[in-house]
């Protein structure tokens, strides 16, 4: 059947059975929106024999004919303008036949940022669950096509150890931060900020999960460094500010950790560091 008979068919099935996918104006080219209600088309003997299976939840497509480069730029734009739902549908749009449980990466860079950004976004929708299988997906993708100490997939492990972290997985969510914490030594060095800043979020995680003495001494040793490092930093007072919240509920609730626990440096600080986990 020529290529233009089948669109054109198409087209006048998404007009006839779901006429809201396609916006006002693009009547002209409701094929490209087809994808959205369509799941598959089964072809006869003639244009006019097609047989349509509807997808039982039909989604509205963002910008069909946009290549992966362009959906990822205008869904940055739409995210940082506040318009999340749209950055979300555009992404969506473009990862439409992508299956992030599927063992097999992402094939080019931009759909595996893609992944990151629609995880990252979809996490602040607060959908963590949702967000899970992108950004494994994406740190996966990222670290194969780019290697794991290139900015995107360092990104990339950030939103997925966060994202493990929001779905309670706290000990794969400890791995990954110790997997950046490697990285960014590797990268930009044992006392730049994001290397401090994955510490102590490392020592966050670890006391959320029930191991207060390590990661008071991870975020003490993390504090010490960063007012040595960067004196005067905004992040300096918080770091303090949250190890003193955690001595505070030590003691309320009696752990009896012997006295100087935390006082800096420790060697356990940097022994927290070392072991690996590939998500």
């Amino acid at each position: 059947m020529p290529a233009q008979a089948l669109r054109d068919g198409v087209a006048q099935a998404v007009l006839h059975r779901a006429p809201h996918l396609v916006p006002p104006g693009k009547i002209h080219c409701a094929a490209a929106y087809a994808p959205g209600g369509i799941h598959r088309v089964a072809v006869g003997a003639g244009p006019t024999d097609l047989h349509v299976t509807w997808r039982s939840e039909p989604r509205k497509l963002v910008g069909p004919r946009m290549s992966m480069a362009q959906r990822l730029d205008y869904a940055r734009a739409r995210a940082e303008h506040g318009d999340h739902a749209r950055a979300i549908e555009a992404l969506q749009t473009g990862l439409l036949h992508s299956d992030p449980t599927d063992h097999l990466p992402a094939l080019d860079v931009a759909t595996a940022n893609a992944a990151a950004l629609l995880a990252e976004l979809t996490l602040k929708g607060d959908g963590p669950s949702a967000a899970l299988p992108w950004a494994r997906w994406a740190c996966r993708s990222l670290g194969r096509l780019r290697g794991a100490t290139s900015p995107e997939a360092r990104a990339a492990l950030r939103i997925l150890a966060n994202t493990y972290r929001r779905t309670g997985k706290l000990a794969e969510a400890a791995d990954c931060y110790r997997d950046l914490i490697r990285h960014h030594t590797s990268a930009d060095g044992p006392r730049a900020l994001p290397t401090l800043a994955a510490q102590a979020t490392l020592a966050l995680v670890l006391y959320q999960d029930g191991h207060c003495a390590p990661a008071r001494q991870l975020l003490a040793r993390a504090a010490a460094e960063h007012r040595v490092a960067h004196p005067g930093h905004r992040d300096g007072p918080r770091l303090r500010h949250e190890l003193t919240r955690m001595r505070a509920t030590c003691i309320d609730q009696r752990h009896g950790h012997p006295a100087g626990l935390d006082d800096p440096p420790h060697d356990s600080a940097a022994a927290l560091t070392h072991g690996s986990s590939t998500p």
